[in-house]
């Protein structure tokens, strides 16, 4: 398996907002906005044993292909706008415009309430990849419909690190993803246009026979920017307007576009108003505007008029008003008017005809069907970079049609797992990268790389290319793509081999596994439940170290062992800023597991999104208490925000209360200053709603309390740890997707604000306080930092950097793994 890294915000108040399109063009469609979603999600169906595509909120499981994203404005606990992407100087960024342009943005980072979208994608934690070729398995995006173009990366203003650039609409090399089980990440999507857009999606693999399997195409709709699809009550756009031919009267209509006046939220300087004016006070009904043909907001006209205020971007757009009236005006459709933000006013008073979807560029060159392959040879070189801590690592492919995974990484002698991780994707045209080994120079790293093939291809991984050393002269290896079908056992889950399912249905049933167990690679989470009706903490384990599957355990049983992987020293660049004086002077070696997911590393986290809404409608409050420690030992958990501490959520000072709004699912690092066992009290309390109603009781249930334990550092038997134990838990593919409906929550206003022009869902507390004192409970939590993301690189250059490393880019975040043993 291999490590992508797709850094992103890990630290949310999960306000679930799904709403019923009722009519217009995605009448038909769920809408889902100001709420965490993972869409598209990868499940596998058992009964037809191939992949399906859904899309996951709040622990509903929807058909993708019935669900629309809707991204409109969103604001951040401060003021400041999280719905415009401003592109810099930065070259890292070029592919997404020149400097200065203007992109509507989902953020990989929301404002409370989860303003205006918290958006990803992943994989559920039972796909069986042991069952497929190589334990390879992709989504790509495989058509794309919208008036502009779409680009979802991951990116950092902190250190010389590429982008990392996961799917594009139209670079046709960064169009795939290869996944692990459980995968789950949130990152920046930009669209240079507002208005309708269609992501069509695929995942595939080969099993272990060699015979490819592929999902349905499977389309999600994403709506930028424009009024929420479900308050959109015209229905089809050119039947209302046909109906409309019997509504007279007199009226001189007028279509404007200008610069946006006045300025009373932060971005509202780069709004540009699309107004319409029946040229009759008396007339009524509703417009709808498009850009370049395609859907974008429907406004009611009131009084003859009717504005929509619009982020419309820096390219240039083509628009019309079509105005469906119920009195006082005859229907009319206007000519087009070209526009981008910034331009000085225009208008028409002139007809035009109904609008036709014309994109700006069309996005071509989608992949369909198997691949045949002309060979499988292939070549690696790696040489010293331009500087010393890059190098310039490049593969050729003898069939130059290929597209591949490079993965692996540089490895400590003896060790399984990277310390640095190189992930990058290969493919015509982009064939080079430039890697940043700073964290893993010297003798004592070997690189070691693994070419991974698009299922699609009916090849195989290369073997692992142990280049050993990098010297300033380089090395070039010659290899080959393995036969399809040749693929023998599959290694065994990292840190441990995973357990059979034991004894049948232990832990299907939602009980908690108690059988002593230690995990040191992959996501759990500490949570805040019910079980067996009563109010608990619990740990949820997706580590698949000891079931295929997510189960749930006792914190009691459970050890999270932190390796000598996560070990870190505050030198360079590393923890540099002076926030992190708190964990210890420049010079101390620290044990640190970050923010963002790492290979070999344990990734705990916190969530409240099985906590039941409408009895606890206030989530609640955990309470971690310090109870032991090494001599001298310290612990401390944090956020941070590009290289500095934002928030010191708990440390071994005191207790300290975490707040747990409903649907929250957030990460913190942590940091251990000394080797040895370190243990917590875990318990927590929540408000219970009366009488089943969402207002708040005068009940309060608490849970009973349990003790986690980490075990730091190298310990007897190495680092290795996931001793055998547990069961197989309840299988999250068996869910079946539940069908749009009218789930609690409120869809917000039509700006993607609330009322009184707050956020909609505010009430999330800002975590922006840099202060490292442990935090006390009040407020909720946001989304763990307002400015961009440490980034990964994906596609142009990839090297995972050391957990220390990681930390000081680190803003926040959940990763996207796919771990990979390269020894």
């Amino acid at each position: 398996m291999r490590i992508l890294r797709s850094t992103c915000a890990t630290l949310a108040a999960l306000t679930f907002a799904f709403a019923p399109a009722f009519a217009g063009p995605d009448d038909d469609r769920t809408v889902q906005t100001n709420a965490h979603i993972d869409a598209p999600k990868v499940f596998w169906d058992k009964d037809a044993k191939t992949f399906q595509i859904n899309s996951q909120s709040n622990g509903k499981t929807f058909p993708l292909d019935k669900t629309t994203n809707w991204v409109g404005r969103g604001y951040q606990d401060d003021g400041t706008q999280s719905y415009i992407f401003d592109v810099t100087k930065d070259p890292r960024l070029a592919f997404l415009g020149k400097e200065g342009d203007h992109l509507y943005m989902a953020p990989h980072s929301p404002g409370p309430g989860n303003t205006p979208i918290w958006s990803g994608f992943g994989a559920d934690t039972a796909v069986p990849i042991e069952q497929f070729q190589d334990e390879n398995f992709t989504i790509e995006l495989t058509g794309f419909n919208g008036p502009g173009e779409m680009n979802m990366f991951n990116y950092s203003s902190y250190g010389n690190l590429p982008v990392t650039h996961l799917f594009s609409s139209h670079d046709k090399v960064s169009r795939a993803v290869w996944l692990d089980p459980g995968t789950h990440t949130h990152n920046f999507t930009t669209f240079t246009k507002p208005g309708r857009y269609e992501l069509t999606y695929q995942a595939s693999a080969r099993k272990s026979d060699g015979t490819f399997t592929a999902s349905k195409p499977t389309t999600l709709v994403w709506r930028v920017g424009g009024t929420n699809p479900a308050d959109e009550k015209l229905g089809d756009v050119k039947t209302a307007y046909a109906k409309a031919a019997g509504v007279t009267g007199e009226s001189t209509p007028t279509f404007t576009i200008a610069p946006h006046t006045g300025k009373k939220k932060d971005g509202d300087d780069r709004l540009t108003d699309l107004t319409f004016d029946a040229g009759n006070a008396e007339a009524e009904g509703t417009v709808v505007f498009y850009i370049d043909g395609y859907h974008l907001a429907e406004v009611p006209v009131k009084g003859g008029k009717a504005t929509w205020s619009e982020m419309i971007g820096s390219q240039k757009s083509t628009f019309q008003a079509v105005f469906v009236p119920t009195k006082g005006a005859a229907r009319w459709i206007s000519a087009p008017l070209t526009s981008s933000t910034g331009q000085a006013a225009t208008s028409t008073k002139d007809a035009g005809d109904f609008p036709t979807e014309t994109p700006d560029s069309v996005a071509t060159g989608f992949p369909k069907g198997e691949v045949k392959v002309s060979s499988r040879d292939v070549s690696v070189s790696a040489k010293a970079g331009d500087k010393d801590t890059l190098m310039k690592l490049s593969t050729k492919p003898a069939d130059d049609s290929l597209t591949y995974h490079v993965s692996g990484g540089f490895y400590e002698k003896g060790s399984q797992f990277a310390t640095c991780d190189v992930d990058a994707v290969s493919g015509p045209g982009r064939r080079s990268f430039d890697i940043d080994r700073e964290a893993c120079m010297g003798d004592k790293y070997d690189l070691r790389l693994t070419l991974e093939p698009l299922p699609r291809a009916a090849i195989g991984n290369t073997e692992v290319a142990d280049f050993g050393p990098v010297t300033a002269k380089g090395k070039e290896i010659s290899t080959q793509f393995s036969e399809n079908g040749a693929t023998g056992t599959p290694d065994a889950p990292e840190g441990g081999d995973a357990s059979d399912p034991g004894a049948g249905d232990e832990g299907a049933d939602g009980s908690l596994l108690n059988t002593p167990v230690t995990i040191n690679n992959g996501h759990v989470d500490l949570r805040v439940m019910d079980v067996d009706g009563s109010f608990s903490v619990a740990l949820g384990d997706d580590s698949r170290q000891h079931a295929k599957k997510s189960v749930l355990r006792t914190i009691d049983s459970t050890t999270l062992e932190v390796t000598k992987l996560a070990k870190a020293k505050r030198e360079g660049n590393v923890l540099a800023d002076k926030s992190y004086d708190v964990l210890g002077p420049k010079g101390r070696e620290l044990y640190v597991l970050p923010q963002a997911q790492q290979q070999g590393r344990v990734w705990p986290g916190f969530s409240s999104e099985e906590l039941d809404r409408d009895k606890y409608p206030e989530g609640a409050t955990m309470t971690l208490t310090p109870v032991s420690a090494p001599e001298g030992g310290k612990w401390f958990a944090y956020t941070e925000n590009l290289g500095t501490i934002q928030k010191m959520y708990a440390t071994s000072e005191k207790a300290s209360d975490i707040p747990l709004p409903p649907g929250t699912h957030m990460h913190t690092a942590w940091a251990f200053t000394k080797p040895g066992t370190y243990t917590i009290d875990v318990t927590a309390h929540a408000k219970q709603a009366s009488n089943g109603e969402r207002s708040v009781g005068d009940g309060e249930a608490t849970a009973k309390t349990q003790r986690l334990t980490f075990v730091v550092g190298e310990q007897p038997g190495g680092d290795q740890g996931g001793d055998q134990g547990g069961a197989e838990g309840q299988d999250p593919s068996d869910e079946n997707p539940d069908q749009p409906g009218n789930p609690a929550g409120d869809a917000g206003d039509s700006d993607g604000t609330g009322a009184e022009g707050d956020p909609a869902g505010a009430g999330a507390s800002d975590a922006g306080s840099s202060a490292p004192a442990a935090s006390d409970a009040g407020g909720a939590s946001d989304a763990g930092g307002d400015d961009l993301l440490g980034s990964l690189p994906r596609t142009g250059a990839s090297v995972g950097l050391t957990v220390a490393a990681a930390t000081a880019l680190a803003a926040g975040g959940a990763a996207l793994t796919r771990r990979r043993k390269n020894s």
